[in-house]
């Protein structure tokens, strides 16, 4: 909540409200209210992209995957010198003083609650739609109980302990992979070369004097959070670093890899004109009918919402285990550093 957001049509905004139905209510400074549906959270990132195109936003992902993967590795490298298990509330009294380690605790908590509450949200209205589009309207879940089904079911996983989430977690992957390929193949002959290298209006995306390379960082970040799971990551390995920066730059590989190609393709494909008229009337909400008309494969918008619920479920996997450990680890960890 509070977050500015920009639009191409709307222009400056503020999330105003993370509604029952797992929409996301936005109010702009013009006045306007629009409302964001889960599914389309992903698709938002390529009409922010297309603010600043091609380049500027390839070198934005570039900077975030960077960055956040080296401040992972300097938690892990923080998080080696205590007991296997042992999280942000056992290391950090030892490292900050008493008001670095209030703002620690009250960080990793704003961080991981807004995150499962929106995950909680968003998978609460796609198992209610789901549902109801499977039985044909027969069959209809309250917003609220929609909740409790989605967190709960996945929540046991959680609660089993971290093999049970590596498990479900390669489950998932393999499904995002398997319909991220299916949905994207059919669109990738279709890139142009000349839509991605255009650059035209691009100096108007300056944010308060910066580069344009500023403005998608916000998004581009969050999509690299890996920090609160890395002591959640060396409980389950082991004090096994070369491991467990294995697994990160694979999994940060993955997650560069994916956004790569998706940028690439909806900005190659539907080009800056198409997606300006696109957010002049459709917005994010018309992005996969306007890709759906680019291609012959009927299954490409179903892949991409399968792509999408899977991609949900997955993260409030990684983000509801990083919670539990940490709230386990202030609760009764005695761990103590080794050095």
């Amino acid at each position: 909540l509070g977050a500015r957001v920009h639009h191409g049509r709307h222009g400056a905004g503020t999330v105003a409200e993370l509604m029952d139905d797992g929409r996301t209510r936005v109010k702009f400074d013009s006045g306007e209210e629009h409302r964001y549906r889960p599914s389309s959270v992903h698709k938002l990132m390529p009409l922010e992209a297309a603010e600043v195109w091609y380049t500027n936003a390839m070198g934005a992902l570039l900077v975030c995957w960077l960055g956040m993967n080296l401040s992972a590795r300097m938690i892990l490298e923080s998080n080696l010198y205590f007991d296997r298990g042992a999280s942000f509330e056992t290391f950090a009294p030892v490292l900050l003083n008493a008001a670095g380690r209030a703002a620690n605790t009250l960080s990793v908590l704003f961080v991981h609650f807004i995150l499962t509450y929106a995950y909680i949200s968003g998978g609460g209205g796609t198992v209610a739609s789901s549902l109801a589009q499977a039985t044909g309207g027969e069959i209809t879940l309250s917003p609220a109980l929609a909740r409790v089904v989605f967190a709960g079911t996945l929540a046991l996983a959680v609660v089993h302990g971290s093999h049970t989430v590596e498990r479900l977690s390669t489950l998932m992957m393999l499904g995002m992979g398997a319909t991220f390929v299916l949905s994207m193949s059919g669109l990738l002959s279709s890139v142009s070369v000349a839509n991605l290298l255009d650059s035209s209006g691009a100096e108007d995306a300056a944010v308060w004097g910066l580069p344009p390379v500023w403005r998608p960082l916000p998004s581009f970040l969050t999509a690299f959070g890996v920090h609160g799971n890395m002591p959640s990551m060396m409980k389950h390995y082991g004090k096994k670093p070369a491991v467990i920066v294995s697994a990160l730059n694979l999994g940060l590989g993955c997650a560069f890899a994916t956004y790569f190609t998706w940028l690439t393709v909806v900005l190659g494909v539907l080009g800056r004109p198409a997606l300006s008229a696109l957010a002049e009337t459709g917005g994010a909400d018309g992005l996969l009918e306007a890709l759906g008309a680019q291609s012959a494969d009927p299954r490409l918008i179903a892949s991409l919402q399968l792509f999408g619920n899977l991609a949900l479920a997955s993260s409030f996997l990684g983000v509801g285990l990083g919670l539990f450990d940490f709230v386990a680890d202030g609760l009764g960890s005695s761990n103590r550093p080794l050095v």
